[in-house]
């Protein structure tokens, strides 16, 4: 499969190191940084729980796993998702439900 240096889009979505991404990665980076902006209501560069709550793919999730989700997702624990947060928690969530780990009913990103 052939790989995308991509330098100039990591440093668009504030990742520091570059390195090679295959296609299909790069295009699940754009996907959650359309998604992470779609959700970004008052365009402040972060998402609050309820900015994030309002994602049609987490309409059906029980409250408390919606908010299980953002904590998961806030890992500097400030009650707020940055954009890097998102992506990160994003591609961690799709790694733990191909693994089987998460419930088949929870999924944040479908591909």
């Amino acid at each position: 499969m052939k790989t995308i240096h991509y330098l100039a889009i990591m440093t668009l979505l504030g990742m520091s190191s570059a390195r090679a991404l295959d296609p299909v990665e790069l295009a699940a980076q754009k996907r959650a940084k359309a998604a992470f902006n779609a959700l970004d209501k008052d365009n402040n560069e972060s998402l609050s729980y309820e900015e994030f709550s309002t994602s049609r793919l987490l309409a059906d999730q029980k409250e408390r796993e919606v908010k299980a989700l953002f904590r998961e997702f806030d890992s500097k624990r400030d009650e707020k998702i940055t954009l890097e947060e998102f992506i990160k928690g994003v591609k961690n969530e799709r790694r733990e439900h191909a693994a089987g780990v998460i419930p088949r009913g929870w999924r944040f990103f479908r591909r």
